[in-house]
C-alpha cells in the first residue's frame, strides 16, 4: 500500500486531538501550493512551516479582541500582590494571504502589578509581525519599575559560595541566614544587608526582517535604560526581628554589602545612571506556535554596544547566545519536551546592575541569577551560563463562550553557574533548581504559569505570565 493510501491526521494544537482521514501528497502539496499562493500575494518569501494547522486556523478569531487577567501575583524576593494586564489582539480577515502564518498582526498590552515588599511595575507594549504585510516585525516597550528590595549578593564566581553574614559566619539554607541578618541589638540590625532600593525606566525599539521564509531574521533596534540606585547604609529601616513575631522593629542599618563592594573597589555603578545600547541579533527559528511550542528549534546571537555617544553613562558590551529546543515525542498525547542553553558575556566598564540582565533577540530576561528555587540575582558575574529542562503535558482543554482554555503540568530543573570571564569556565560549580508547576493557556496566546521551585538552600512560589521560555 502507498503512502498515497488512507492515513490519519494528528492536529495538537493546544491540547485538542483532532483525528481525520488525509492524504499526505495532496495535504503537502495543498500546504505548498498555499504558501506559494501568499509569498505571491504578499510578496515576499512565506515559509510553509509558519502556517497554523488546520485545528489552529479554525480556532482563530478574525478582527480584534482584548484579554484581560487579573488577579493574584507572587515570588519569594517581592511578596504577595496583584498583577493586571489587558492584551488587545487584532487578528485580520480571514482572506489576508498572512492570517495563516502568524498568531496575530498586532498585539498591544497594558500591564500594572504591585507586590506586599513595595515592588511595582507598569508597561506598555507593542509587536506587529509582518508590519504593514512587510517582512519586518516591529517592537516596542516602555517599563516603569520600582524596587525597595533589589537583592545584591556579590559578582562573580564567590557568589557560587555559602551565605555569609558581616561577622564572616556562613550559611548554607537561606532561612537560618535572613533569621541572623533581621537580628537587632542596641537598636542597630543587618536585616538589609543584601538590599538595595531602585527604580528604573527603560524602552526599546526593535525592528526584525524575514529571511528565508521567515525562518532567519536579522534584528536591530536601539535600548535606553536609567537606573536610580539608594542604599540603606546608616539609614533606619523597619525588621521583622523575629523576637516580636510579624511587628515591624525600628533600627538603623549597618554597612550593606553593596556599599561595602563599591567602597573596596570591586563594583561600577552605584550611584546608577544611563545605559542606553545599539543591539543586532540574528536568529534561528522554526517553532511552529509562537506562544507555546510543540516542536522546533528557535537559536540566536544578540550583541548589544553601551557607548556614551548613544548616551550611555558606561562604555561595554554584551554577546549573548541562546538555544531552546522544543520537541513532542508521543503521537496523540499533547507532551513537549524543552530546553534552554544560554551564556552572555559582558566586557568592559559593566555597571553592576546590567550584570542583572540577559538580553536575547526576542526578549530581555531581568534576574538573570534567580533560577526557580535561589533567591532573585543571587548570582551574576560578567560570563553566565544557564541550562534549562521542562516538560510540558496538556491534560485538559476546555471552552467557555468563546474562549478556549487549556492547563497543562510542567516538572522543570534549572541550573545556573557563573564566572568572572570565559576563561574560567567548568563544569564543577552549578547550581540547580528543581520543581514543578501548572500552566494556563488562555485563546493560544496567553498563558499564566504557576510554580513551585526547591533547593539546596531556599524554595520559593512563583506566579507569573509568558513561558519562561
Amino acid at each position: 500500500m502507498t503512502r498515497l493510501a488512507q492515513c490519519f491526521q494528528i492536529a495538537l494544537a493546544s491540547g485538542v486531538i483532532v483525528l481525520a482521514p488525509c492524504n499526505i501528497f495532496s495535504e503537502e502539496n495543498s500546504n505548498a501550493d498555499q504558501a506559494a499562493n501568499t509569498t505571491a500575494q504578499s510578496g515576499f518569501d512565506i515559509s510553509q512551516k509558519n502556517q497554523l494547522s488546520e485545528t489552529e486556523l479554525k480556532k482563530k478569531k478574525e478582527d480584534g479582541y482584548f484579554t484581560f487577567i487579573g488577579g493574584p501575583a507572587s515570588s519569594p524576593d517581592t511578596g504577595f500582590g496583584a498583577t493586571g494586564v489587558v492584551l488587545y489582539y487584532y487578528n485580520g480577515k480571514k482572506n489576508d494571504p498572512l492570517f495563516a502564518y502568524t498568531p496575530y498582526m498586532h498585539n498591544i498590552g497594558f500591564l500594572a502589578s504591585y507586590q506586599s515588599r513595595g515592588y511595582s511595575s507598569f508597561a506598555v507594549m507593542w509587536d506587529a509581525p509582518y508590519f504593514l504585510g512587510s517582512p519586518f516585525r516591529i517592537y516596542a516597550d516602555l517599563w516603569f519599575n520600582t524596587n525597595p528590595v533589589s537583592q545584591f549578593y556579590g559578582i562573580g564566581q564567590e557568589t557560587l559560595g555559602t551565605l555569609t553574614d558581616p561577622a564572616g559566619k556562613t550559611y548554607t539554607q537561606m532561612d537560618a541566614y535572613d533569621s541572623s541578618l533581621r537580628s537587632v541589638a542596641n537598636g542597630n540590625t543587618n536585616g538589609y544587608y543584601n538590599y538595595y532600593y531602585s527604580r528604573w525606566f527603560d524602552g526599546k525599539l526593535m525592528a526584525q526582517r524575514d529571511f528565508g521564509g521567515g525562518i532567519f531574521r536579522v534584528l536591530a533596534g536601539y535600548l535606553i535604560r536609567n537606573y536610580t540606585v539608594s542604599d540603606y547604609s546608616g539609614q533606619k529601616v523597619f525588621v521583622n526581628s523575629g523576637s516580636s513575631g510579624n511587628t515591624l522593629t525600628p533600627a538603623v542599618m549597618g554597612n550593606t554589602l553593596l556599599y561595602n563592594e563599591y567602597r573596596a573597589g570591586n563594583i561600577t555603578g552605584f550611584n546608577g545612571g544611563w545605559v542606553n545600547a545599539a543591539m543586532i541579533g540574528l536568529t534561528l527559528d522554526n517553532r511552529d506556535l509562537e506562544p507555546y511550542p510543540r516542536k522546533g528549534m528557535f537559536h540566536d546571537i544578540a550583541f548589544g554596544y553601551h557607548s556614551k555617544w548613544l548616551g550611555s553613562g558606561y562604555d561595554f558590551s554584551e554577546l549573548t547566545i541562546g538555544s531552546r529546543f522544543y520537541y513532542s515525542p508521543f503521537k496523540g498525547i499533547d507532551l513537549v519536551l524543552v530546553s534552554r542553553l544560554a551564556v552572555s558575556y559582558k566586557f568592559g566598564d559593566v555597571p553592576f546592575f546590567a550584570l542583572t540582565t540577559m538580553q536575547f533577540t526576542d526578549q530581555n530576561l531581568n534576574s538573570i541569577g534567580g533560577v526557580r528555587g535561589f533567591r532573585d540575582r543571587r548570582f551574576m558575574g560578567n560570563f553566565t551560563t544557564m541550562a534549562d529542562l521542562e516538560a510540558r503535558y496538556t491534560f485538559m482543554s476546555w471552552k467557555w463562550g468563546d474562549q478556549l482554555f487549556d492547563l497543562s503540568v510542567s516538572p522543570f530543573l534549572d541550573m545556573i553557574s557563573v564566572f568572572d570571564r570565559p576563561q574560567k569556565f567548568s563544569f564543577n560549580e552549578w547550581k540547580i533548581g528543581y520543581g514543578a508547576g501548572l500552566r494556563l493557556t488562555w485563546n493560544q496566546a496567553t498563558v499564566i504559569r504557576f510554580d513551585f521551585g526547591f533547593s539546596s538552600e531556599d524554595f520559593g512560589f512563583y506566579l507569573m505570565i509568558k513561558q519562561l521560555y
